[in-house]
């Protein structure tokens, strides 16, 4: 009886817990089906269709937005856009364009801090600073490219010149996209003579994760 009694007690206090997490299901649960339903009217006003999935684009959207919700801030989203000739065409320059547009944001942000550096120490080689920007953003660039995994696209298209606009949707994680800029960072250093101390606060800014905007 007295085994039973600390059961049921055990039960009643780990209760709360079950239905707070019961209750955070919900609540992320809603906020998808809210992005969903926003993104299916803008999707259909638009006149896009889903593609480069097996999936409705509605259940491709639920899917995409319940890997952002697992994920945390653990992952993020990047979202490429091109307009070509074939859908072909069109799927592969989303990508370079997605690539372009996360390495340009991850190069300005560590280019910015070490610009900061060089000039809280009173150092200016414009030479070293552009060799570390064009080798920073193409490595990026390039390395990024495999931390995208496709999600799903929407294509449309253009019935004046025939051509195809899409929008593709990519998951990243963030710890791998972490050690892109890194192994970015470490080519780009071989070609200047920066300090340690400034390589050290330049690859702090380089390892914290960030999100990029889609924009």
């Amino acid at each position: 009886m007295k085994k039973l009694f600390i059961s049921l007690l055990f039960a009643c206090l780990a209760m709360p817990s079950a239905i707070q997490a019961q209750e955070l299901s919900k609540s992320a649960e809603k906020a998808i089906k809210k992005e969903v339903s926003t993104k299916m009217k803008e999707f259909k006003k638009g006149k896009w269709e889903v593609f480069d999935t097996s999936h409705s684009m509605e259940r491709a959207l639920w899917k995409h937005y319940e890997k952002l919700e697992k994920g945390e801030d653990k992952v993020f989203d990047m979202i490429g856009y091109a307009t070509a000739k074939s859908k072909n065409l069109a799927s592969t320059a989303a990508l370079a364009s997605a690539c372009n547009r996360y390495a340009t944001q991850a190069s300005t942000r560590v280019i910015g801090k070490l610009i900061s550096e060089l000039e809280n120490n009173g150092t200016n080689n414009n030479e070293d600073l552009e060799k570390f920007r064009a080798t920073f953003l193409s490595e990026v660039e390039k390395d990024i490219r495999g931390d995208l995994h496709l999600s799903f696209g929407v294509i449309r298209k253009n019935e004046t010149n025939g051509s195809y606009e899409v929008q593709v949707y990519y998951i990243v994680d963030q710890e791998a996209a972490s050690r892109s800029r890194l192994r970015a960072l470490e080519i780009a250093e071989k070609e200047t003579q920066f300090s340690e101390n400034i390589k050290k606060i330049v690859k702090e800014t380089a390892e914290e994760s960030f999100v990029p905007s889609n924009e």
